[in-house]
């Protein structure tokens, strides 16, 4: 990724959800340092690592399948870090799940990724069932 910080954390945020949303586990863990931290959900143990990260996507690609992804705004960035609310849903018939996120990440001087937080709540029924 190239070009100023905040368009490398621009990049960054729509690389991860594009691969994210297309169960892409190698494109996913190539945006990541290799140092990188990721807590999804906030409050959960934090993976650190890409072998960590690795594997967390696995199962997670894996229990939930490919997502449907809609922005509900903009991405904002400031410096080295971007935040958005995003709209998400499994596309799996095994796995009915449609939830509310807001990420938060934040990229080194190379545009790779640093850290990853995602906050949502499950047991609030407003998000579906999971």
């Amino acid at each position: 990724m190239s070009g100023p910080l905040p368009v490398r954390a621009r990049e960054a945020f729509d690389a991860y959800l594009e691969r994210h949303m297309a169960c892409d586990l190698d494109g996913v863990v190539a945006l990541f340092a290799s140092d990188a931290v990721v807590e999804d959900p906030v409050g959960s143990p934090r993976r650190v690592g890409l072998e960590a990260i690795r594997e967390f996507f696995r199962e997670s690609h894996g229990s939930t399948g490919r997502l449907r992804v809609e922005r509900v705004g903009p991405v904002v960035v400031c410096g080295c870090e971007a935040a958005a609310h995003i709209r998400a849903a499994a596309e799996s018939t095994d796995y009915e799940l449609e939830l509310d996120v807001m990420y938060t990440l934040t990229v080194d001087e190379s545009g790779a990724i640093t850290t990853l937080r995602a906050f949502f709540e499950l047991n609030d029924p407003m998000y579906g069932k999971a």
